[in-house]
C-alpha cells in the first residue's frame, strides 16, 4: 500500500463526517452531556408517540371502534337474561343488575 494513500485515508478518518452531528452521531466522543441529551431527546420522542397512540386508540379515543363496548354490554345483558330464565336470580335482582349495566 502506497504511503500517500495511507496518509490520505488516515486524514479523512480524522475529519468530522456528516454522521457526527445531532441527534444520532457518536455520543461518547461528544462528551457525556451530549450523550445524555441525545438519550433524553429520543426518549421524549418515544413517549410522545406512545401518548399519541394511547389518545387515538385508547379507551374513548377517536379512532377506537364503538362496537366493542356495545357488544360487551349486549353479551352481559344476554347472560343476565339467561340467569333470570334459569331461575338463578329473581326479577328484582335482574332489574337491579340491568340498571347497573346500563350506566
Amino acid at each position: 500500500m502506497p504511503y500517500w494513500l495511507f496518509k490520505e485515508g488516515l486524514f479523512a478518518a480524522q475529519m468530522p463526517s456528516e454522521w457526527s452531528h445531532w441527534p444520532f452521531g457518536p455520543s461518547i466522543l461528544g462528551g457525556w452531556l451530549n450523550m445524555l441529551t441525545k438519550f433524553i431527546f429520543i426518549g421524549l420522542v418515544l413517549v410522545l408517540i406512545m401518548y399519541l397512540l394511547r389518545y387515538l386508540f385508547g379507551p374513548g379515543g377517536p379512532m377506537r371502534e364503538e362496537t366493542q363496548a356495545g357488544e360487551a354490554s349486549d353479551q352481559a345483558l344476554e347472560i343476565l337474561r339467561r340467569r333470570l330464565a334459569s331461575g338463578e336470580i329473581t326479577l328484582e335482582e335482574y332489574e337491579k343488575l340491568q340498571k347497573a349495566l346500563e350506566k
